[in-house]
């Protein structure tokens, strides 16, 4: 029987799962599992809409501006962490998308700063 060859290459196709979905993430927050898998949440971060609020009406009826609730605490702001999807990764893969992220990052920076100094260039 003739020894099989290894081959030379290897051709990845990509496609789109059927929950494939594109997600805003602004941070990521997670852990190491007691597997010794990474577990990370990305979430979008924004400031939390008010659960309720109450407004005074003008004699036409128009709305005035919210009145402050009786538990509302001015001086704390309320920012909304909200999780958009949640992944496990083993360590060498964890090692792997981070140094591509670390590239992307340089990558997207160094096209920030051209297209700045061309910006530059063309406005002198």
């Amino acid at each position: 029987m003739p020894q099989q060859r290894t081959p030379e290459r290897v051709r990845f196709s990509y496609r789109e799962g059927p929950s494939y979905q594109v997600v805003y993430a602004t941070g990521a927050r997670g852990a190491v599992t007691p597997q010794g898998r990474i577990k990370f949440d990305l979430f979008a971060e924004f400031p939390a809409a008010p659960s309720e609020e109450v407004r005074n009406l003008n004699s036409d009826g128009t709305l005035v501006a919210p009145v402050p609730l009786p538990d509302a605490h001015p001086e704390t702001v309320e920012v909304m962490r909200q999780l958009q999807v949640g992944v496990f990764m083993s360590i060498g893969d964890a090692e792997i998308v981070a140094k591509w992220l670390q590239e992307m990052a340089d990558e997207a920076k160094s096209i920030g700063e051209s297209a700045q100094a061309a910006k530059k260039e063309r406005l002198a």
